[in-house]
């Protein structure tokens, strides 16, 4: 998985991994309204229910696969 230019990140509310290159931070981030009713104010936002709008990304990745678990352990 490579850092990709924003402009190709998914908005379809597929959660990501965004980035400033100026400030490296990656944080969770997904192209959402803060409210549902808000539709054709979507941006970039934290993952967070009602999320924080986040300036500036300049870069994506798509999140890791998760963990497994296995039985037992």
């Amino acid at each position: 998985m490579n850092w990709q230019p924003i402009d190709g990140a998914p908005k379809d509310g597929t959660l990501f991994l965004g980035c400033k290159a100026d400030h490296y931070h990656p944080q969770e981030a997904v192209w959402a309204a803060y409210h549902p009713n808000s539709r054709g104010k979507e941006c970039w936002r934290t993952s967070a229910i009602c999320g924080n709008k986040i300036e500036g990304l300049t870069h994506w990745m798509p999140l890791p696969p998760p963990p497994s678990v296995e039985d037992g352990e």
